[in-house]
């Protein structure tokens, strides 16, 4: 009896979906009864409310919000993975009478599964396989509506299920399959607006669920070849808006790591953006907000890059003096080949980074206020900060004469890394220091 209650459930359930249109979003909750939701008073009740004809409080329609009750969650998902199974049975070659008389029930185990659990792959790659099989038999306008409608499907799901990882790819395959059959016709500015609905989708998943890196990857995703029209959903104008709009939303998310990756991401399609700018914003975070180490992550990311634009600048300069160079190399211009003048790039020195975490190291302290915590964390952060630049920049100097004085001994070699090295030193020992900064903020070297 139970068993074809459930199974009449599902029913009504497909058949709601059979317009997708007439659900934006789905929830499972303790009763699905509008008296316990929207209270009994009946006149506050919204308009044309669907219920279950068979069990009244298993599912609600309201308003294209579809309420589940938490009990029929199991029990309804029990029977669609035996009618999902018993669907595959015939591709399996299985002739069992049971398995036929699944298809005449109405359920539709490809809607049910997703809606009940989001990282169900197989029914995902059941519903791209049907999509597939219909995709010869269809006109253009046919084939966009059936796109749409996927994409209009996968976003109730992720209503649901937000940090989805099997949902945000099926959407990307459905955006990818949609450009690539119909490349011919779809111009650019639909691809912008795709690019605009992914973004709503996905601000709509993070405020559901912080912290979401699933959807954040899958909006650098959209965003992604900026500087070529024709591959991304990108344009460059919208691409400098998001990066606006994403230093805005990092102001009021400063532990979110994936906004400020997000924030990366765009600078390497843009490469004539300020990266010296960009440093002083996430410094500026971090005097704000002490003791986040998202921030100080970020700053990493931004220093590795300065770094590398450093080498590159470096490398075009010295290779066309290289050759002037005779045996006798001075020690005065091994120091110019490591001195600051190799950061006009980008304005970022090391020397400059050094210096400015030097406010945060102090000699810790036994208070346990809120505040003195987060500068003995924010203390932790920029000595780490300061041993992981001396670290980084030591081995990539080392690499740079490795480059460009191959012909020379390795005694010569050694000398010019310690005159380079010492460029970027402090009269007491840069290396000293920063190992007695760990020890001050505490910090366990493993």
């Amino acid at each position: 009896m139970w068993n074809a209650l459930v199974e009449e459930v599902a029913v009504e359930l497909c058949k709601i979906f059979t317009d997708t249109s007439l659900v934006d979003e789905v929830a499972f909750i303790p009763s699905a009864s509008p008296v316990d939701v929207f209270g009994r008073d009946v006149t506050d009740h919204p308009l044309h409310i669907v219920t279950s004809s068979v069990v009244p409080n298993a599912f609600m329609l309201a308003g294209h919000k579809l309420a589940i009750a938490r009990n029929f969650h199991a029990p309804l998902y029990v029977y669609a993975s035996a009618s999902y199974m018993c669907a595959c049975a015939p591709e399996l070659g299985s002739t069992n009478a049971k398995c036929r008389a699944c298809f005449e029930t109405g359920v539709d185990a490809l809607v049910l599964l997703p809606l009940l659990n989001g990282d169900h792959s197989a029914a995902w790659n059941g519903r791209k396989r049907r999509i597939k099989q219909c995709l010869p038999k269809l006109k253009y306008t046919e084939i966009r509506r059936l796109l749409e409608e996927e994409l209009q499907f996968s976003k109730t799901v992720l209503s649901g299920f937000p940090k989805s990882q099997a949902v945000w790819a099926h959407r990307r395959w459905v955006m990818n399959f949609f450009q690539t059959s119909l490349a011919r016709v779809v111009c650019h500015k639909q691809l912008s607006e795709f690019f605009v609905e992914e973004a709503l989708v996905v601000e709509r998943a993070n405020s559901a669920r912080r912290l979401n890196y699933a959807a954040w990857l899958h909006r650098r995703y959209c965003s992604r070849a900026s500087d070529l029209p024709k591959a991304g959903l990108l344009s460059r104008d919208l691409a400098v808006k998001e990066v606006s709009w994403a230093k805005a939303r990092a102001t009021k998310n400063v532990s979110d790591y994936c906004g400020l990756h997000y924030i990366q991401t765009l600078m390497r399609g843009l490469p004539d953006l300020n990266l010296e700018a960009e440093m002083s914003f996430v410094v500026n975070l971090i005097e704000k907000f002490p003791g986040f180490e998202a921030l100080w992550l970020y700053r990493r990311q931004l220093f590795a890059s300065a770094l590398d634009m450093q080498q590159k600048f470096s490398r075009a300069s010295t290779y066309a003096n290289i050759q002037e160079v005779d045996r006798s190399f001075s020690i005065h211009s091994q120091t110019e080949l490591g001195d600051d003048k190799s950061s006009v790039a980008t304005g970022i020195t090391l020397r400059s980074e050094l210096s400015s975490t030097l406010c945060w190291l102090h000699t810790g302290t036994h208070e346990c206020c809120s505040a003195e915590r987060q500068h003995l964390q924010q203390a932790q952060l920029a000595a780490a900060y300061r041993l992981w630049i001396i670290s980084l920049a030591t081995r990539s100097l080392d690499a740079s004469v490795k480059m460009f004085v191959p012909g020379f001994g390795n005694v010569t070699r050694a000398t010019i890394a310690d005159a380079i090295a010492h460029s970027f030193s402090t009269p007491a020992g840069l290396l000293e220091n920063i190992l007695v900064d760990l020890k001050t903020s505490q910090i366990n070297i493993q």
